[in-house]
């Protein structure tokens, strides 16, 4: 479990780093921080001026935007919400737009855009922890768990 949550935290890191939510520490490996103006200047001292000037504006990260699901998975996290839509569908095979929509219900070309790389990254992370299986030789087609589909 711990490998499980330390994989995600990880990976929340390294996003939240690259899209600009906050930073890591210079010459500290594995810290991170909201603002680099907020740590003491010998925190800082190795970062490049170019790096010190570009931190004094204030960032304004673009928000995602919050699509809502479906009252059934609503207040849910996504991959509490692919666990239930998934086990309760045991036997049969969706694809990631099949999944979108069950959890999400009908939407349109942009709020499919702004969830399916959300929801095809949940559920490859799951099939590789073995919560979820994929169907064999089919990319895209993901189960509860394949031993139960009728072939």
């Amino acid at each position: 479990m711990f490998k499980v949550v330390k994989g995600r935290v990880q990976s929340s890191l390294t996003q939240g780093k690259e899209s600009n939510k906050w930073f890591s520490v210079p010459g500290e490996p594995g810290y991170f921080t909201l603002s680099l103006t907020l740590l003491s200047k010998d925190k800082t001292k190795n970062s490049s001026p170019q790096a010190k000037r570009k931190n004094n504006k204030p960032i304004k990260p673009p928000q995602p935007k919050e699509i809502p699901m479906l009252k059934v998975y609503e207040g849910q996290f996504l991959i509490n919400a692919l666990s239930t839509f998934l086990e309760q569908n045991a036997g049969k095979v969706f694809n990631v737009s099949e999944v979108i929509t069950g959890i999400y219900g009908e939407l349109n070309a942009a709020d499919i855009r702004e969830v399916r790389n959300k929801v095809l990254n949940e559920l490859s992370r799951e099939y590789r922890t073995g919560r979820f299986s994929r169907v064999t030789n089919q990319i895209g087609f993901y189960t509860w768990d394949y031993k139960l589909v009728n072939e």
